[in-house]
Parts: structure tokens; C-alpha cells; sequence
């Protein structure tokens, strides 16, 4: 077996296993294991458990933001793009509920390196909620503060979405209803009413 497909396998297994048991109680025998591969190759890997969670979670964090920002900057307007990026964040998290899991909640037994990927995530997200600003045609009306502020509203509203594991139609009306927090901020009444208008992918427009 490759360095290769031996690192894939213990990846793969552990965002499993702490998916569905949490961090604590999963072990590097039981990870090893579930990706029938030796320890000693595991040992070659990792230093130890969490050597191999901040690994595998700063690899999840560069694909998650990509993904996001991607979607933003495809966009030519901050609104359109913050809506796409909403969307691609959803695909992402939905498309494999373990992982997501792993990524977004029991991460948190992580030590600095984890926290630090995590920050340098919020910050990504901040500086797209903070294009709000120039959209507003009034930046001076707003500080750096507004977007971090929101920034941290819209994760929580992620993690209480996959804590009552909710669907995706669910997920979607959810994004709505955040970018009706986030649109009203700078934007006003009006244009955030629009965005509960706006059809979600797959969804039907609305009658006229």
C-alpha cells in the first residue's frame, strides 16, 4: 500500500468515526481499523490523533473556502455572489454528512493550529459580508465590525441547521432568511425583501 492510499484511508476513517462518536472517543486503534491499515503506518502519517485531525480539518478548510469564495467571486455583484457562495456552502455540507459533522462541530477538541484554520476561515467569510459596504453606496455608515458581527450569526446558523439535521429544502430557506439579515443591514427593506423572493436552486419561481 501507498504513503498515499494508506494517508486517504486514515483520513477518510477518521473524519468517520469522529463524525459519529466525537473526537474523545475515538481512538487511533479504532481509526486504524476502520481503515485496515497498521498503526506503525499511521505512525509514519501522524505524530498523534490530533496531529492527524488539524492535518486532515486544514485540508477540509482550504477546499470548504475555495469552494465558497469561488462561487462569490464568479458573481459580478456582491449580492448575487454572496447568494452563490450560501449556495456552495450547502453543497458542500451536504454532501457528505460526517464530514460535515466532523468539520463544523467536533472539530472544536482541536488544539491552536485547528482554532487558527477556523479564524483564518472566518475571516474569508468576513471580508465577503464586508463587500456590503461599497454595495451600500454609504461605507462610512458601516464598520469592519458589522461583518464580523453577522459573519458569526451566519455560522451559528449552520451549526444549528446540522445539530437538528435539518434537509437540504430546509437548509435553503435558511440561506434565504440569512441573506434577508445580511441584505437589510446594508441594503435596506427592500432589497432584502427580494431575496426571500429569489428562488433557491431547484425551487420553482414564484407566481406572479
Amino acid at each position: 500500500m501507498t504513503d498515499a492510499t494508506a494517508k486517504a484511508r486514515i483520513d477518510r476513517a477518521l473524519v468517520d468515526l469522529v463524525g459519529q462518536h466525537g473526537y474523545e472517543q475515538t481512538s487511533i486503534e479504532q481509526i486504524c481499523e476502520r481503515a485496515r491499515v497498521p498503526i506503525n503506518e499511521f505512525e509514519g502519517l501522524y505524530a498523534d490523533k490530533k496531529d492527524c485531525l488539524e492535518r486532515v480539518w486544514e485540508r477540509m478548510t482550504v477546499d470548504y473556502i475555495c469552494s465558497c469564495k469561488g462561487a462569490y467571486m464568479e458573481r459580478e455583484s456582491w449580492r448575487d455572489g454572496l447568494r452563490a457562495a450560501g449556495y456552495a456552502a450547502l453543497d458542500w455540507l451536504f454532501e457528505d454528512e460526517a464530514r460535515t459533522r466532523f468539520f463544523l462541530i467536533e472539530v472544536m477538541a482541536g488544539g491552536e493550529m485547528v482554532r487558527a484554520h477556523r479564524d483564518h476561515m472566518m475571516s474569508e467569510f468576513i471580508e465577503m459580508l464586508d463587500g456590503g459596504r461599497l454595495a451600500s453606496g454609504r461605507p462610512e455608515d458601516f464598520g469592519h465590525g458589522t461583518a464580523e458581527g453577522l459573519t458569526g450569526a451566519v455560522y451559528d446558523n449552520a451549526i444549528e441547521s446540522i445539530k437538528r439535521r435539518e434537509g437540504l429544502p430546509e437548509a435553503r430557506q435558511r440561506v434565504k432568511k440569512v441573506m434577508y439579515v445580511v441584505v437589510v443591514t446594508y441594503l435596506g427593506a427592500e432589497a432584502a425583501a427580494e431575496e426571500l423572493r429569489t428562488p433557491a436552486p431547484g425551487e420553482p419561481p414564484p407566481s406572479p
